[in-house]
């Protein structure tokens, strides 16, 4: 099974965690896993990453990033309580053009 990942946007940051957070979040952006161990490896360098991102502003109140599945149809996944960023892993259905 394929995944694909997705940067769907930001708010404005309030502070330079925020700003570290989505530089390193666009740098994620369509990035085409291969399978579930791909996916898996993928999530736990963007928690580790941004987790990283904490220690280096320590001076801001850290994020703790988590990774959530949609309810709606239990195959994507979603970044939570990161409050700038928007991101997204969709599971790809087809490799038709």
């Amino acid at each position: 099974m394929k995944y694909l990942t997705y940067y769907s946007g930001s708010y404005v940051p309030k502070n330079q965690l925020e700003k570290d957070q989505i530089e390193f979040m666009r740098s994620k952006d369509r990035i085409l896993l291969n399978n579930e161990e791909a996916l898996e490896e993928f999530k736990l360098e963007v928690i580790n990453g941004l987790k990283k991102i904490n220690q280096v502003n320590h001076r801001c109140n850290p994020m703790f990033p988590s990774w959530h599945r949609n309810d709606i149809n239990d195959r994507d996944h979603f970044l939570s309580s990161i409050r700038a960023v928007n991101f997204y892993i969709y599971k790809v259905e087809s490799e038709q053009a």
